[in-house]
């Protein structure tokens, strides 16, 4: 297809953050063209799994934009609860909000329970569980508050803790309250189960690594643990996505950069792969993790923990059927500031899919560091189920597109709507100094306070 060389947005990086960006520009009259390198992607870990706060949230982008597909974004979405396995303890979560509480009570009772929220919690459970169904759609109601007051309160960043628990039902706050309570009491006595379990939400959460937790990241930790949690079906949904794209107007190619070509800092030409040749963009959106082939360079601060990708087949088909679907999230005191803070794997039919965050220098060849990733990975699979290595047929691994940032030892929280986002300093062979201009990055090196969620409300005003 050819398409007219001269346009307003270049945009790199395929997925649903990228499409309501860039169906916003093409109300605003743009010339957008959308390019899938397979070398940058957010991935499965920031993009796939959602509480219902950033599901709400992309629902009311379709309800304002006009985006069809994410006004009915619960078609693209189903409940897909997760398993956190925290040292010797697992906590299952992302079902209904009463069953999460109840799970969360079970596990970590001391989290919740006091002399203030006894008889609160137990009004709660003393209803069979088809009766209790007011606490699930008080907790549902509540997150669909939470999503439109940052929605409208995007643009100006004024939204955060205060405005939030202002509005959070009595029913719900007293136990926020003694959740936070016990955090910092034990955060403040350096116990280490907390230390470890509170880190490994921030990753999960946050897509960082940190203690340094202000009201409004501890605030949204626990609304996390609290709400439901959905996998989003990115391939089905994006698909929709590019055909609305496409139908208003906007150019798309799925084919690699070949070369950036900037003059005094700003964009100058694109050169592709493909046979279009040289394109000339006013402005450059990136929106991915972790960049291939030294694609791209970003001034962040914060060390980064890269993904390496596992795909194990088993030798029999009908191993672990009982586990296919659930996905279980591991850390431990042990590990974090460790090489390995934390992972992730999924069961299907046949196969356990894995993703490993691991702290290595981009050099790193992946056969270096795979019998050290495996090592580990393969013990804590034998305590989790009786799983052999020899139990393996086949295995796959790469480094995967995903990032978390440690920011274990930053002596700062990123509260009440503050924004952090980094700047692109170098892209491909261009040696030049400081950041660029007209080029802006969206993903996890941005560094938000609530992860996805803050960087969803970010996009507004981009």
């Amino acid at each position: 297809m050819l398409f007219n060389k001269k346009i307003d947005t270049f945009a790199v990086g395929e997925n649903y953050i990228a499409y309501i960006l860039l169906l916003r520009r093409l109300v605003a009259g743009e010339k957008v063209l959308l390019v899938d390198d397979d070398r940058i992607n957010l991935g499965e870990v920031y993009l796939d799994w959602i509480s219902s706060l950033e599901q709400n949230l992309l629902h009311l982008y379709g309800e304002v934009y006009d985006i069809g597909p994410l006004k009915d974004i619960d078609k693209f979405t189903t409940n897909r609860p997760a398993t956190i396995v925290a040292g010797n303890r697992r906590l299952l979560l992302g079902t209904r909000p009463v069953s999460n509480l109840r799970e969360i009570v079970r596990k970590f009772p001391h989290w919740l329970i006091s002399p203030k929220t006894a008889d609160l919690y137990a009004s709660i459970m003393g209803q069979h569980d088809d009766a209790n169904h007011w606490f699930n759609q008080l907790c549902n109601s509540y997150g669909l508050q939470v999503a439109k007051l940052l929605f409208d309160g995007a643009d100006t960043g004024t939204v955060g803790f205060k405005q939030l628990y202002s509005i959070c039902p009595s029913q719900i706050r007293p136990f926020f309250d003694e959740f936070k309570r016990v955090v910092s009491s034990e955060l403040a006595q350096e116990k280490t189960e907390i230390s470890s379990i509170l880190s490994m939400l921030g990753a999960i959460f946050h897509n960082r690594i940190s203690l340094a937790m202000g009201d409004y990241q501890l605030f949204h930790i626990f609304l996390s643990l609290l709400l439901p949690h959905y996998q989003v079906d990115d391939k089905k949904l994006t698909d929709r996505l590019q055909k609305l794209f496409l139908a208003r107007g906007g150019l798309f190619k799925k084919t690699r950069v070949k070369e950036w070509i900037f003059h005094k800092k700003g964009p100058w030409a694109v050169e592709l792969e493909s046979y279009e040749g040289i394109v000339r963009p006013k402005d450059i959106l990136i929106v991915g993790g972790a960049p291939g082939d030294s694609l791209f360079d970003v001034n962040i601060k914060s060390e980064v923990y890269r993904c390496f990708e596992l795909n194990i087949k088993l030798k029999s088909s009908d191993a672990f059927t009982d586990l296919v679907g659930e996905r279980f999230i591991f850390s431990g005191p042990q590990m974090i500031g460790a090489t390995i803070p934390y992972w992730d794997i999924k069961f299907e039919y046949g196969r356990i899919e894995g993703k490993v965050f691991f702290k290595g220098r981009d050099c790193l060849k992946e056969a270096f560091i795979k019998n050290f990733i495996l090592k580990q990975i393969y013990r804590d699979l034998a305590n989790l189920i009786a799983f052999s290595e020899q139990d393996v047929e086949e295995l796959d691994y790469s480094f995967g597109p995903e990032v978390i940032l440690n920011a274990i030892y930053e002596d700062r929280s990123l509260d009440d709507g503050q924004r952090s986002e980094v700047s692109v300093l170098d892209i491909g062979n261009n040696a030049l100094a400081g950041p660029l201009v007209n080029i802006k990055y969206v993903g996890p090196y941005n560094n938000r306070a609530v992860g996805l969620l803050s960087e969803l409300m970010a996009i507004k005003h981009l």
